[in-house]
């Protein structure tokens, strides 16, 4: 539902009701339409939008877990959600039965508090995420068997992106056996203009890889608004409390036959530092002709959340909090290695000396330390401002390179610049 429906139509009390009848319009998006009437309705809906809170309550984002980032799309489920799909996946398997649990840290949480009588296959990144996930599995015998094969079920909630999402669907397929259930979170048909052809898509993919649709609930899913997300709101002017406004579908498949799925589209080589759980991410993608940290926006906090808004992809430095940034990418690496290794942080893959990293920039990436370090304590600050100081692990303190080593991250900026 448009925020600029016809007069005849009745206008939501509320904005919360006004997002909840939009069936997954961003209210970002919802916010900017009421903008634009000029009814006295919409004008009140937009101010109580616009209101800041007196107070705001703590934001939970995952026990035990550094922040969530906005480059990796995710969205974490809420506490019962989570429960709920572990339940789900308990009913349709036996005792001792293998399941596969891929991007879906709070369901990972959920099934080390169960006492559900399966092995759990657990599949994540290789980043500060899958580590504090490591350190809540402990020695569970439920999650020693690392092999995502012969699954008789999955839990996966892949980002709403149509090529990640068949990738990572192929792979929960693959990793299942015959008439194995695969339960799928989606986005509902509302979130964009493209979401019924993109089910549609989703459906034929689902099909090619042999898998049936045996049952489908919309709505059936709730998410925890994440704290880059409440940063983007807030920078577009939103100041209403949404901690969990997100819904999406829940499309449940059997894997009637053997088919190879399609590959996963390969994630960018990156670089990222995380201090007291918050995270700066730089991609391996140039600036040409910067000397410093500029921010896309004033403000620094990038005012949405899409992949598709205009000017995103000119950033090449993000923080979790949806702080933005174009910088001289070699430069800044090695600033970030110096970071890294003022707060003893050896990232995977560095050779102390940094030298190589240094040696190929003109610039001066010691001046660049200080800016960086007053990012991270910006984006700190304002996190605990908006979702509170207690609702992430502010202990998770990591660096390394994600989807690759230095000499990859150095081979595809060459490439690039190029």
């Amino acid at each position: 539902m448009s925020a600029a429906a016809s007069q005849s139509a009745p206008r939501p009390p509320s904005f919360p009701a006004l997002v909840a009848a939009a069936k997954g319009r961003h209210p970002i998006e919802l916010l900017a339409d009421l903008r634009d009437e000029q009814s006295a309705g919409a004008q009140r809906l937009a101010g109580e939008a616009g209101a800041v809170p007196l107070f705001t309550p703590a934001l939970q984002q995952g026990e035990g877990l550094a922040l969530p980032h906005p480059l990796d799309a995710e969205w974490r489920f809420c506490a019962e959600t989570a429960r709920s799909l572990v339940r789900q996946a308990v009913a349709a398997t036996r005792p001792g039965d293998k399941i596969l649990l891929l991007g879906v840290p709070i369901v990972i949480l959920a099934a080390v508090e169960s006492t559900a009588d399966r092995r759990f296959c657990v599949a994540c990144e290789d980043n500060i995420i899958g580590v504090g996930l490591a350190a809540r599995l402990g020695d569970d015998p439920r999650f020693q068997d690392r092999v995502a094969v012969n699954c008789a079920a999955a839990i996966v909630d892949p980002p709403w992106y149509p090529p990640v999402f068949a990738g990572l669907l192929g792979l929960a397929a693959t990793a299942c056996s015959l008439d194995a259930a695969i339960f799928v979170g989606t986005p509902p048909l509302g979130v964009r203009p493209t979401s019924e052809m993109e089910r549609q898509e989703l459906l034929a993919t689902a099909g090619r890889l042999g898998l049936t649709l045996v049952e489908q609930a919309s709505e059936a899913l709730t998410y925890r608004t994440p704290a880059f997300e409440a940063a983007a709101m807030q920078a577009a002017g939103l100041h209403l409390w949404l901690p969990t406004w997100r819904r999406g579908d829940l499309l449940v498949f059997r894997r009637a036959e053997i088919r190879v799925g399609p590959p996963l589209p390969p994630a960018p080589p990156a670089f990222e530092l995380t201090l007291h759980g918050v995270r700066l991410r730089l991609l391996a993608q140039p600036a040409p002709g910067l000397d410093r940290i500029a921010p896309l926006v004033n403000g620094e906090v990038f005012p949405s959340v899409s992949t598709r808004t205009p000017g995103r992809a000119r950033a090449n430095l993000w923080t979790s909090g949806n702080r933005a940034f174009s910088c001289p990418p070699a430069a800044t690496l090695a600033a970030l290695q110096l970071l890294a290794a003022e707060h003893d942080l050896w990232p995977k893959g560095l050779d102390p000396a940094r030298t190589e990293a240094q040696d190929s920039t003109p610039i001066d990436p010691i001046h660049l330390v200080a800016e960086l370090a007053r990012i991270a304590a910006r984006d700190l600050a304002h996190s605990v401002a908006l979702i509170g100081g207690s609702s992430w692990d502010r202990a998770a303190n990591d660096a390394r390179f994600l989807n690759g080593s230095a000499a990859t991250f150095r081979r595809t900026l060459a490439g690039a610049a190029g």
